[in-house]
């Protein structure tokens, strides 16, 4: 809970131009992406075009850090081919599951 107060404080404060925010979020967005791209090689996902759920409370309630996370992703060569907001995890699971 805390860490989603403080992230909405970082966000708004990047939306009125605060340059140290900025970076914190761009930041933030290059470690995910650098996350998401080492499963997704080593799972070789990456090679086909993935499936990415974006889920929880940043992702779902700041539209533009996930449009920043996937061009992070296809920086490094491991964009996915479709980016599916969920708000309920369990969901999308099964979302997953249909697009198989």
């Amino acid at each position: 809970a805390e860490v989603a107060r403080l992230a909405t404080i970082v966000f708004a404060a990047a939306d009125e131009g605060d340059a140290v925010a900025g970076q914190i979020i761009d930041a933030a967005a290059g470690q995910l992406a650098e996350s998401v791209c080492t499963i997704a090689t080593r799972l070789k996902f990456a090679e086909d075009g993935f499936v990415l759920s974006l889920s929880g409370g940043v992702l779902l309630s700041q539209p533009p850090f996930g449009e920043l996370l996937n061009r992070e992703l296809r920086k490094r060569s491991c964009g996915p081919g479709k980016l599916v907001p969920v708000p309920d995890p369990v969901a999308g699971a099964v979302v997953l599951a249909a697009l198989q």
